[in-house]
C-alpha cells in the first residue's frame, strides 16, 4: 500500500523494470530505467570527504580508527519488525584490536531498543544517512541490506551475515548461490 502513491519508480536497469513493476504493483510504463543516482555519491571524492568530516565531528571516537560497521535490516512487518541482527557486538568488541570502532547503524524502519547495543563503540543516530555512514566505512556488516551494492562501489570488505537464509532459500525470487 506504500507504493501505490508513486507517480513513478526509478530501476537502475532495464532488466528489472518488470521485477519492480510486479513488486510495487506499478504499471510497467510508470517504471523507468534511468539508472540509479543515489550512488553518484560514491563517485565525489569531495562529497565523500564532506560526509567523513561529518561524522567524526558527530562522532569523535571515530577519530583516527577503522570503523566496522554493523547495518543489519530487518524482519517482519508493522509491529512484528524486528532487527536481523545476529551478530554478539560484545564478543567482537573483544576480538577487535582498539583501533577498529565497532559502529551499529540501526534501520530506519526498526526500533533500536529491539537490539543489544552493549560492545558497540559508537551508534549512528537514526538521521544519519547511511551512504555518509559508508563514506567512512572500512568493513561492513549486514545480511541483506541494499547498502552492499552502494558499498561494493567503494571495493572495501564486507561480511555477509546470513543466518537465516535457509527461510530465503525457499522464496524463488532471492539469489543463494554464494
Amino acid at each position: 500500500f506504500l507504493h501505490r502513491y508513486y507517480d513513478y519508480v526509478i530501476v537502475s536497469a532495464e532488466e528489472v523494470r518488470e521485477v519492480y513493476s510486479a513488486a510495487l504493483r506499478t504499471p510497467i510504463d510508470r517504471v523507468l530505467a534511468l539508472g540509479t543516482p543515489r550512488t553518484d555519491f560514491f563517485f565525489d571524492d569531495a562529497a565523500m570527504a564532506r560526509a567523513r568530516d561529518r561524522l567524526l565531528r558527530s562522532y569523535p571516537a571515530l577519530a583516527g580508527r577503522r570503523v566496522v560497521l554493523h547495518a543489519p535490516t530487518l524482519r517482519g512487518r508493522g509491529r512484528e519488525k524486528v532487527s536481523a541482527a545476529a551478530l554478539d557486538p560484545a564478543r567482537l568488541r573483544r576480538k577487535l584490536p582498539s583501533e577498529y570502532a565497532l559502529v551499529l547503524k540501526v534501520h530506519p524502519n526498526v526500533d533500536a531498543a529491539t537490539l543489544p547495543t552493549t560492545g558497540y563503540d559508537v551508534l549512528i543516530d537514526m538521521s544519519d544517512e547511511i551512504n555518509d555512514v559508508l563514506a567512512s566505512t572500512d568493513i561492513l556488516i549486514t545480511d541483506y541490506s541494499s547498502a552492499v551494492f552502494e558499498f561494493a562501489l567503494l571495493q572495501r570488505p564486507m561480511v555477509i551475515m546470513a543466518g537465516d537464509l535457509d527461510d530465503y532459500a525457499r522464496d524463488p525470487g532471492v539469489c543463494v548461490d554464494f
